[in-house]
């Protein structure tokens, strides 16, 4: 069988833990005034930490291999943000047709077509947006109402929308997942009782 890189390498899997967390790279100084000041250095990125659920053994390494096929970082994988895998209002609507409708000045809010009328999106949900091969995961820091049309109102989001983000492109809630890379030296199995093991690894998000 050809394997396929990316592919979703988690939803078929048991996890007992699958955290996402934004990183920030930023510097810090201090004016002649003392007084502090902050700055971007370069986009903020999720980083993920997977811990499976007790496996048996035989079922430990064979979860294991296949995370080995991705040669350490030499290839990405799609990684679906498990805990939250649809909206939470989500009830079986079909969410296959959301667009990105308007950007706000400040590339931290947007607002989405395509929704069910009346649907409801909260704080605490992730969308994806997906154009030319490119994956950009983001969490709803604010949530609002679609009208009847559809459309949402402006809901602001985390990390703000980098530039390839633009309108018209294709949004994903369920699953939203993000394009990630195994970081090096953290794919490990380990003992977690006499009959069975758990498989851990960390990755970081793919900015194209």
């Amino acid at each position: 069988m050809t394997l396929i890189f990316p592919r979703d390498m988690v939803s078929a899997e048991s996890w007992y833990s699958a955290d996402f967390r934004l990183q920030r790279s930023q510097e810090i100084s201090r004016t002649s005034g003392g007084q502090i000041q902050a700055r971007d250095l370069a986009p903020s990125y999720w980083r993920a930490t997977f811990l499976s659920v007790p496996l048996e053994y035989r079922d430990a390494i064979a979860l294991r291999m296949d995370f080995e096929t991705l040669g350490g970082a030499l290839r990405p994988f799609n990684a679906a943000t498990l805990g939250v895998s649809a909206p939470a209002q989500w009830s079986g609507e079909d969410l296959s047709t959301v667009t990105v409708a308007e950007i706000s000045a400040d590339r931290t809010g947007l607002r989405l077509d395509g929704l069910p009328a009346g649907f409801e999106l909260t704080a605490g949900d992730y969308l994806t947006v997906s154009k030319s091969g490119a994956t950009e995961l983001h969490g709803l820091a604010r949530g609002g109402i679609a009208d009847g049309a559809g459309l949402s109102p402006l809901i602001h989001v985390v990390p703000k929308l980098r530039p390839v983000v633009s309108v018209g492109d294709s949004v994903a809630l369920q699953p939203p997942f993000a394009e990630m890379l195994l970081e090096p030296g953290t794919l490990a199995s380990t003992r977690h009782s006499a009959a069975h093991w758990q498989v851990s690894f960390e990755a970081v998000q793919v900015l194209r």
